[in-house]
Formats: C-alpha cells, structure tokens, sequence
C-alpha cells in the first residue's frame, strides 16, 4: 500500500486543524484530523480521483473533505499532500508562495 507524502506546509495544516478544533472539541478534532489523513491514503492508492486544478499551480489535484479541501500532486508512484485547506480559504492566493 502506498503512503502519502506530506509536505510540511501539509503538515502544518493537520496541526492548525487539530489546535483549533481541538480548543473547544479535543475528541472532535482527533476524529477529524484522521479523517483526513484516511482520505489522503485514500489518494495515494487512487490518486485520480480528484479534480486537476492547474490554474491555482502546475500538475495540483483537489480532493473536497468537507468543510476541507486536500490538495496534492501525483507523480509516479508518489502522491505529495501540498496542502490541507478550509474550503473557505483562499486557496490560489496560498499557492502563489514558493513551496517548501
């Protein structure tokens, strides 16, 4: 089975969802967080299932986790979790910054 490879922006994200969930719904906020990282697995077995998005970046996937969106690239064998996102945030304008 293959993983997911989180970038640390990914990661960054997983952490504020969790901190800020997690102020007012510590069980809510773990069983979120997983949720997400499940369906991120889930890309990393099945990485056509989100949708292209190359006007926010070149080769960048969505997959929506309501209220989330996941945002990945696929290249071989590889599926690199770029960002984990609200889904009101305004997406084009996080990717407009150099990667990490």
């Amino acid at each position: 089975m293959s993983q997911p490879d989180f970038s640390p922006k990914a990661v960054a994200d997983l952490d504020g969802i969790l901190n800020y969930i997690a102020r007012d719904r510590p069980e809510t906020a773990q069983r979120l967080v997983e949720s997400l990282i499940e369906r991120c697995e889930m890309l990393a077995q099945f990485p056509e299932a989100g949708t292209r998005c190359e006007s926010i970046a070149p080769s960048l996937r969505y997959f929506s986790a309501e209220p989330h969106v996941i945002y990945y690239r696929a290249s071989g064998n590889t599926v690199r979790i770029e960002r984990i996102l609200h889904g009101a945030r305004d997406a084009p304008a996080l990717f407009d910054r150099p990667s990490q």
